[in-house]
Formats: C-alpha cells, structure tokens, sequence
C-alpha cells in the first residue's frame, strides 16, 4: 500500500475555480465547476462516470456517489500532508477505485496509523487522528456505513455565509 502523496490535480482544480488546500463543501459547486471535478474523479479513480452515476439519471442517488461526497467533504477537504501540501482523491487512488489491501487488518491499521495519521495533519489545526475520518466513536467500516444512507450537506461556518450578528448551527466537520 503506497504512502499519501501531494495532489497532481492541483491545476486541474485551479482551472474549476477551486483551491486544492481549501476545497468547499462538494454541494456547494456549480454545474461547472461540478463536471470538471467529476472529471478528475475519473482520472483519480480509473472510473467512468457511469462507474458511480446511473446511465440516464446523473442526478439519482447511488451507493459510490455516497462515498465520493463523503471522501470529499469528510476526508480530502479537512487534511493535507504534513508539509502542507494538499491531498486529493489521486493522493492515495493513483488511478485504482481501491487502495486498501484489507486482507491482514493488523497490517491496514500499522499502514493506516503511519501513513493516514502519521504522515498527514487536518487543516483546521484540531488534533489528528483515526477519529478525524473514523469518527468518535471509531467505525471502521465507514466505506459500508457511508453506502448505507444518503450523504449528508455540510454547511459553511455561519460567519462565511450569514451577515454578522445572525447566527444558525453548522454541522461540525470531522
């Protein structure tokens, strides 16, 4: 299992609009900026956009488009390399939907410990650690968990999306 490496698609998600260190909520895209980074999910991942889409219904819900919003909001926007280098979805799938060798679980939770906490930090400057993707309590089935049920929006901060002096509650990105 290869360690996290910088994103190459860092021009990739300039060209959209977006910056690699600081990517916004997956639903909060435009059309456009939407279709170009679903095309370097295809690259990322070695995926065909019906891979993850119904053929005929982009819109409708499917188990991989759970994941990908979630890897995207709950993983990829909150961590970067330790150097502060960004990651992305390419950071660890090099062209291959799946990574993860999961066959000796001693082995996935050493390589995950160096390299997913080792080697990376979150972007808002809390602790890392498993809980940052697992979660707290841990679900280390979050994959299988994730396909389950739709994946929820993230809201921005309130002082990035209210006037001052109003206030609603965001959800807590992990």
């Amino acid at each position: 299992m290869p360690v996290v490496e910088p994103t190459a698609m860092a021009a990739a998600l300039a060209a959209a609009g977006l910056d690699p260190k600081a990517l916004p909520p997956l639903e909060t895209l435009d059309a456009k900026q939407k279709l170009r980074v679903m095309k370097t999910f295809d690259e990322a991942l070695g995926v065909a956009c019906v891979d993850c889409h119904t053929e005929g219904d982009f819109a409708a819900d499917t188990r991989r488009k759970r994941v990908a919003k979630r890897m995207w909001n709950e993983i990829v926007r909150v961590t970067a390399l330790e150097s502060g280098d960004a990651v992305y979805c390419d950071s660890c799938h090099r062209g291959a939907m799946f990574t993860l060798d999961r066959r000796d679980k001693a082995k996935v939770s050493d390589y995950m410990s160096d390299v997913f906490v080792g080697m990376m930090k979150r972007t808002d400057d809390r602790d890392h650690s498993c809980e940052t993707c697992h979660g707290d309590p841990p679900d280390f089935k979050l994959v299988s968990s994730w396909k389950s049920a739709p994946a929820p929006d993230i809201q921005l901060a309130p002082a990035l999306t209210e006037p001052q002096g109003e206030s609603a509650p965001a959800r807590e990105v992990r």
